[in-house]
């Protein structure tokens, strides 16, 4: 569960009172009372007293009342002081969590021409941009962030800049770029004079950064500082908060023992200071890690003190996790029914922030189906949750992914189950027929047999003509093969004189008449002499290619890492002047094949990705090495250059294939596949348009690896 942090303010508890605890009846009653103590309010208190009146419309009014009242306490704001720019941001916040978009809009655009500093323009942004994040308005937020990012370079002011870049990491961290987020969170912290509220936020969104790479030092280091200061600023809500991220770092870790001590610390805290907020997730996690530890009877005590007391305070994601919980503790005692019951009890409750957690509540029921053996309605259960599944981002493609792998898994387990109940049941008929067909099978067999025999004859004489046929059809075939591959070593060898003749007389007349041209005329030498090395190179990936089965040397155990040695001396001019950097992610395993293929193989691919880097960012190429079952070596080299298109993939390893660049001439990833299939292996691509793509090959592994 992901939690609300006090990052965005009381504004949220009052979104969540407003909607689930007090009754509708008392929204009427209350108006004329609201409306009456705002129009009472003197001018001299306009903004800041009437705040309060706005958040009891919120609790008491109807949304038409509290959209009338919140515009009203806005006009009576001053949007050029920073507190009550803060204060007209949270009424704006209110409004847009009630969906009135348009009116959110005219609203900011209007109050916009009316900044008079753009240090404070930068803030309204950031904090409307806020919100729209909390309730997944991405779409919406781009308004906003569009204006925010030309502001930038005319904001002087550290505070305004910290806001600008905690709101970019927030927005980072919704749209799973975790690393991104990381690097704004940072870049927020740098500001020497952004304002403690703002720093103390920072920090708790880089504890969640932190917890979502699995850097969980880091994170463990952050919330030591974060308690001592919000301890020192008797902020109890916050140190509740800062145990809560420690919670799901202990589970992460699982350290159990540790995390049902920490959840004890939490309860104390709620009992002590009186903060009922999320009480129900403590309970939530104290059962998860007593029934980590086998402590099954204290793990249903507090799954059910969870699911009484988030039902007493109408807070429904904690419902929903201990729903959650309560199921696993009936699984783990081995009651389906029950598990499957409160499983889908959790999938039922609607929480008002995200349901991204459905997906692993969704495959937790599907498997659970598929344990009592149920496989139509496990995988009938997957297919219409991944249906209706929005996929978001990375982490939900994958399980996405994995979710169409078991269904197909438990679709085929299921047809299985079909035919051998089928199987069994005309397992008597079959061996009735199966008798009485064998009877008239011997009767006529013997018929047919002498009949037959003369045909039989006959065939076997035709099917001897057309193996002669065949065979002469062979070799006419291979010598065909053979001539082409000797015509195209011939004509690329005879091709290269005249072309060293051009190239000689092309640089005679660049040495002896340069001073006589102008730039045009010298530019036009300087072509002619890049296309001739252009056509030389064409050659010689040629003749490379026609003989490159020709007289080959036995096959030998190769260390790839020193065969990307090799390369990268090979190739060192080419990163010098790329500044490309090549990332081995991890030890590359030891192969059986051609040297001297193989180095050529790694330095194609390497040089394809580098030429054909088509963003503003230096070249980065990743490789490394996955053993498949059957023992051999899965090898990746990839890249972010965003160079190759995705139409290309099923033409992309054929001769002469390329899209329109000046530097690749068609040949180097055709010799690559024949390079492999010489080393019986397979070669393919994955790619991503505009992002980068991924070459993968197969070769034979060496016994050295498991040495």
């Amino acid at each position: 569960m992901k939690l609300l942090k006090p990052t965005y303010g009381s504004i949220v508890l009052a979104l969540v009172f407003a909607l689930f605890i007090l009754p509708i009846g008392s929204f009427a009653s209350n108006t004329d009372s609201i409306n009456q103590n705002l129009n009472a309010e003197h001018p001299s208190n306009k903004c800041i007293s009437n705040y309060p009146i706005f958040e009891r419309s919120f609790l008491t009014g109807s949304l038409d009342s509290v959209t009338e009242i919140g515009l009203r306490s806005i006009s009576f704001c001053d949007i050029n002081s920073e507190e009550e720019l803060y204060i007209i941001s949270d009424i704006l916040g209110t409004l847009t969590f009630n969906g009135l978009h348009d009116i959110v809009k005219q609203t900011s655009d209007r109050l916009n021409d009316q900044i008079e500093d753009d240090n404070l323009r930068l803030i309204f942004y950031a904090t409307i941009i806020e919100y729209q994040i909390l309730y997944n308005l991405d779409d919406r937020s781009n308004y906003y962030w569009d204006k925010a990012n030309k502001l930038v370079p005319y904001v002087t002011d550290e505070n305004a800049l910290g806001m600008y870049y905690f709101v970019m990491g927030n927005k980072n961290l919704h749209s799973g770029n975790y690393i991104s987020a990381l690097k704004s969170y940072s870049l927020a912290l740098s500001f020497k004079n952004v304002n403690e509220e703002t720093k103390f936020n920072i920090k708790s969104q880089l504890v969640s950064v932190s917890i979502l790479i699995s850097d969980y030092d880091k994170a463990e280091q952050l919330l030591t500082d974060l308690i001592r200061i919000a301890r020192k600023n008797e902020d109890f809500r916050s140190v509740l908060y800062c145990y809560f991220d420690k919670m799901d770092i202990l589970q992460e870790t699982f350290k159990y023992e540790q995390l049902v001590s920490t959840c004890h610390k939490a309860l104390s805290m709620h009992s002590t200071y009186d903060v009922d907020e999320c009480i129900g997730y403590t309970y939530y996690m104290m059962g998860e890690g007593h029934l980590s530890l086998s402590n099954l009877d204290s793990a249903y005590y507090y799954f059910k003190m969870g699911i009484e007391v988030s039902m007493k305070n109408n807070e429904f994601k904690e419902l929903k996790d201990n729903y959650k919980g309560m199921a696993k503790y009936y699984q783990a005692n081995a009651e389906y029914d029950n598990a499957r019951i409160f499983y889908q009890k959790a999938l039922d409750e609607k929480t008002y922030v995200d349901q991204t957690n459905n997906a692993g509540i969704s495959k937790a029921l599907s498997d659970l189906r598929a344990l009592q053996g149920d496989y139509k309605n496990s995988y009938l259960e997957l297919e219409k949750y991944l249906n209706n599944q929005k996929v978001n981002n990375k982490s939900d493609l994958r399980l996405a992914t994995k979710i169409v792998e078991d269904a197909h898994a438990y679709k085929q387990q299921a047809k299985l189950r079909i035919i051998e109940k089928e199987r069994q049941k005309t397992l008597l008929q079959q061996i009735l027929f199966g008798s009485i067909a064998m009877l008239l099978l011997v009767s006529v067999l013997f018929y047919f047999l002498n009949k037959n025999r003369k045909k039989h004859r006959v065939l076997n004489t035709q099917i001897s003509a057309r193996n002669k046929e065949l065979g002469i059809l062979i070799n006419k075939y291979n010598d065909t093969i053979s001539y082409l591959e000797n015509f195209a070593y011939v004509t690329a060898h005879d091709l290269k004189a005249p072309i060293q003749t051009a190239t000689s007389f092309a640089g005679l007349l660049s040495k002896y008449s340069a001073d006589k041209f102008d730039d045009k005329e010298l530019n036009l030498l300087e072509s002619i002499d890049l296309s001739i090395g252009k056509l030389t190179k064409m050659i010689d990936d040629l003749l490379f290619l026609s003989k490159l089965d020709v007289d080959l040397a036995s096959q030998e155990i190769i260390d790839l890492n020193q065969i990307l040695g090799d390369v990268k001396i090979s190739l060192n001019t080419l990163l010098i002047k790329s500044k490309a950097k090549i990332i081995v992610e991890s030890k590359l395993p030891f192969v059986t094949g051609h040297r001297s293929l193989i180095a050529q193989l790694f330095s194609n691919i390497i040089e394809n990705s580098i030429n054909h880097n088509t963003t503003k960012r230096h070249a980065v190429i990743k490789i490394s090495s996955k053993e498949r079952e059957d023992g051999w070596q899965i090898i990746s080299i990839e890249d972010a250059s965003g160079g190759i298109p995705r139409y290309m993939i099923p033409k992309l390893f054929d001769l002469f294939s390329y899209f329109g660049d000046e530097v690749n001439n068609g040949i180097g990833l055709a010799t690559c596949k024949k390079i492999v299939k010489l080393h019986d292996g397979d070669i393919w691509a994955d790619i991503a348009d505009g992002i980068g793509s991924t070459i993968k090959f197969t070769l034979p592994a060496s016994a050295s690896n498991r040495d």
